[in-house]
């Protein structure tokens, strides 16, 4: 109950001052930020021991985080990715078991709509501040990407992955079962209860279509929560590159931005509408 009560509380905007210094990023407890290169900044998930899987408090860090880099001058690009043998296993079992409570609690449905929708509404935004970002965010994809793994990478300006690699828009399991995680072993004895109608609320419904551009492919995937793997992935342009390793994904980018024009005055007109530059 206290998590929800806080969940709930107004999603007021943080304000973060300009940082030329990593000092002023080590605040992120789930967060591993670096800087591999000049003007390269590089975030990474790290919760390797939960398969960096979702909870409140990386939601959260993620996105101050990339409001803080938004606004760094010391900062043209970043790199996403995940510590670990997964880039991330979606959302935190124990945060959706909380949400889950309050769907299937006894109640007024509308009520219970007004309860979950200013909880739902900062996940989102939280997403969203990676996409707000005026620095191009590369995502480092390795092994599985599930779930609420789909909705930062899709928020992402580019997508590289690893051969072994896969994506899976995993929600719809959770619709129709008892929800468990066969394909994560250190997770298959966690199920939750039955929620009914439960979709990927929190972007990937909205951005997967822009990124893959095939809407029957996007209902096939949301509809049947199949993995798709590294190859279909390149060849529906989910993702713009395979390469052999974690190693290799992650550094692809670090060595391509300085010399450069700042990417984030490119990034402005490729991503504003015509006559908003």
């Amino acid at each position: 109950m206290m998590l929800m009560q806080k969940l709930a509380q107004p999603a007021l905007r943080q304000t973060v001052r300009m940082s030329s210094s990593l000092a002023d990023y080590a605040q992120y407890k789930t967060l591993n930020v670096t800087q591999p290169s000049e003007y390269v900044v590089h975030v990474e998930m790290n919760r390797p021991e939960k398969l960096n899987a979702l909870n409140k408090e990386m939601w959260k860090d993620l996105g101050v985080c990339f409001q803080q880099l938004h606004e760094d001058p010391a900062c043209r690009a970043v790199v996403l990715s995940g510590a670990g043998r997964l880039f991330c296993a979606g959302i935190d079992l124990a945060d959706l078991a909380a949400l889950g409570g309050l769907a299937m609690g006894d109640g007024d449905a509308a009520r219970k709509a007004f309860q979950m929708h200013p909880i739902i509404k900062r996940f989102q935004d939280w997403i969203t501040d990676l996409e707000r970002c005026r620095k191009p965010v590369v995502a480092a994809i390795h092994g599985g990407c599930v779930g609420g793994g789909v909705d930062l990478v899709t928020a992402a300006d580019i997508r590289l992955c690893s051969q072994d690699a896969f994506f899976q828009v995993k929600e719809v399991d959770i619709g129709l079962s008892d929800f468990c995680l066969p394909v994560l072993p250190d997770l298959s004895d966690l199920c939750l209860p039955v929620l009914p109608g439960l979709a990927a609320d929190v972007g990937t419904l909205q951005r997967l279509p822009k990124a893959i551009g095939s809407r029957s492919l996007v209902n096939e995937l949301c509809l049947t929560a199949r993995r798709l793997g590294s190859q279909e992935a390149l060849q529906c342009g989910l993702v713009s590159r395979v390469l052999s390793d974690r190693h290799s994904v992650v550094s692809r980018f670090e060595n391509h931005v300085e010399g450069h024009c700042p990417p984030a005055a490119v990034r402005r007109w490729l991503t504003s509408p015509p006559g908003d530059q």
